[in-house]
């Protein structure tokens, strides 16, 4: 799905006018992108958790030459889906035949 058939989603399930369900799109994206950068997770209940999680320093080879090389810690966003959404999922696995 790309961002015009969401906002097309939001707004069909919504009531919202399009522009109304671009902006709250957008809005949501930035409220969340901002909370993740202030280290605070970002929890909807039936859906999942925004957070983010580090990882350590490590050694590692490159592929090329074999040279060990160090890879920095660093930080990444996660998303955790919530027990619902992952049964709903299932649901749709068991319905269509299909095995992950």
């Amino acid at each position: 799905m790309n961002m015009e058939e969401l906002v097309t989603a939001v707004s069909k399930e919504s009531g919202l006018t399009k522009r109304d369900s671009l902006k709250f799109i957008r809005a949501f994206g930035e409220v969340v992108s901002q909370s993740l950068v202030n280290y605070k997770e970002v929890k909807i209940i039936g859906f999942g958790i925004f957070s983010i999680k580090e990882s350590s320093e490590r050694e590692g080879r490159n592929p090329r030459t074999g040279e060990k090389v160090v890879i920095e810690k660093r930080m990444y966003p996660i998303f955790r889906a919530s027990k619902t959404l992952k049964d709903l999922i299932k649901k749709v696995e068991i319905k269509n035949g299909k095995s992950v």
